[in-house]
Formats: C-alpha cells, sequence, structure tokens
C-alpha cells in the first residue's frame, strides 16, 4: 500500500471484467497503473510475506494465551525455594 491508489469504480470494473472471463483486459489495465516504484518479484513476496491470509486451521495468538493452552501447566504442589 501507500503508491498505488484506485477507485472503488474502477476497482469494481475490473472485477466485473474477470467475473465475465476476460483476464487479459484487466492485465492491460493494471500494466496501464503508475507507481511509484516498480513492483518487482522481491516486493510482491515481501507484501505477501506481510498480509498472506492465515490458514483456516490456524488459531490467532491472543486466542490461544487466554484459552487454557496458555496458562502454566502445574504437576503437584507449588514448592518455594529455601533461602
Amino acid at each position: 500500500h501507500g503508491d498505488f491508489s484506485l477507485g472503488i469504480r474502477t476497482f469494481s470494473a475490473w472485477i466485473i471484467i474477470l467475473l465475465r472471463g476476460f483476464p487479459e483486459a484487466v492485465s492491460t489495465r493494471l500494466d496501464a497503473v503508475s507507481l511509484e516504484s516498480a513492483w518487482t518479484v522481491e516486493r510482491a513476496e515481501r507484501w505477501w510475506a506481510m498480509h498472506r491470509p492465515l490458514p483456516a486451521d490456524a488459531r490467532r495468538v491472543a486466542e490461544v494465551l487466554l484459552s487454557q493452552e496458555g496458562r502454566e501447566l502445574r504437576i503437584g504442589p507449588r514448592v518455594r525455594p529455601r533461602g
């Protein structure tokens, strides 16, 4: 994000074109969009590393920490250190 701005009408039109089976038309239009810096494979990989959706079976850290799994497991009585 940052250097890519696209109006909602334009975006909606591209989605309709894709749904109608004309992906090459969207590709042509995307190629015409000017960016402040080039969109490279490395840049795409960084973006996906930050924005990749979680797998359906993944759990968020907060959920685990707030569950019983996040609590300390104690077996037997608590022992106080001598000293």
